[in-house]
């Protein structure tokens, strides 16, 4: 009888173990972030430095954040930039993501960036084999 019940709970150890396995295998893979610069101040069309990129996990309501974001700076006026192929950890499969950058803007009267602002992106469905695209447009405050 101990046997039994020993070999039950090695059993549904391993099936835990084994479907946390194919938890983390549903990666939202291959997504490419394209951020688009409509970001005007004061009637200007400036350029903006995207400094940093996170996602929302809908299931489970955070945000989580995307390493290797190095200070790319995108052009005014409908400039665009790639964020690099990315792999979004925790929510492929899922409705209700989005991806947000973190920004600054060059201040024309001043020449130095601005305090870090957000723009995000529309909810969309993160497919885990990919590939998922995403455009997130920055305007104006």
């Amino acid at each position: 009888m101990k046997a039994k019940m020993v070999i039950n709970g090695v059993a549904a150890l391993l099936a835990f173990t084994g479907s946390c396995g194919i938890a983390s295998a549903n990666n939202c893979k291959d997504v490419t972030v394209t951020v688009v610069n409509n970001f005007t101040h004061a009637g200007n069309k400036l350029q903006i430095k995207v400094v940093g990129m996170d996602f929302w996990d809908n299931e489970d309501a955070k945000w989580r954040e995307e390493f290797g974001i190095k200070n790319v700076v995108v052009a005014p006026d409908g400039g665009s930039s790639k964020m690099g192929t990315r792999d979004f950890e925790h929510v492929g499969g899922e409705k209700g993501v989005r991806a947000r950058v973190q920004y600054k803007y060059l201040s024309g009267s001043s020449g130095s960036w601005s305090d870090i602002l957000n723009a995000e992106s529309g909810t969309f469905t993160c497919y885990a084999d990919g590939p998922n695209k995403v455009t997130i447009y920055v305007s104006g405050v």
